[in-house]
């Protein structure tokens, strides 16, 4: 049996077409996909951000200078549909609840759910606790009587 030829053929970044990365930031990892087009030399990223929603953008733009590494794809989807549906999404608005990594999954056909959406609410969820306790306290504490 022929092994099958790779979709992307000459592509300089063939391997990498299709594939998630995550780019570390202060607060945590946005999650982009790499495309087949190429701007300045390099592949350019498909994402989603709060400042321009879905978009295609080239590598400068999205991961600059800082540090990045591929993510495990989490389907066994063709690239060439992830790049489809990725491009669907263009001019979608980030929310809250439609972030880039809901993008990312959406586009490999996986059910969307944030993971990182997830740890931010238990981590405000936990602050409110901690809140209402000290806010407790020092009510108990103006209260009391001397």
């Amino acid at each position: 049996m022929a092994e099958e030829k790779n979709p992307f053929g000459d592509h300089p970044f063939r391997d990498w077409v299709g594939r998630p990365i995550a780019v570390v930031y202060w607060w945590g990892h946005h999650l982009a996909i790499i495309s087949d087009e190429i701007i300045d030399g390099l592949p350019a990223l498909l994402n989603k951000h709060q400042n321009g929603g879905m978009a295609e953008e080239s590598w400068s733009e999205v991961v600059g200078g800082r540090e990045w590494f591929f993510v495990p794809p989490p389907s066994v989807r063709p690239r060439k549909e992830i790049l489809d549906e990725a491009r669907k999404m263009i001019g979608e608005q980030w929310s809250w609840f439609n972030n880039c990594e809901d993008a990312m999954l959406k586009a490999y056909g996986v059910t969307v759910g944030s993971h990182q959406r997830e740890r931010a609410q238990n981590l405000f969820g936990a602050m409110g606790v901690l809140g209402l306790g000290g806010a407790a306290w020092m009510l108990d504490w103006w209260i009391r009587p001397n």
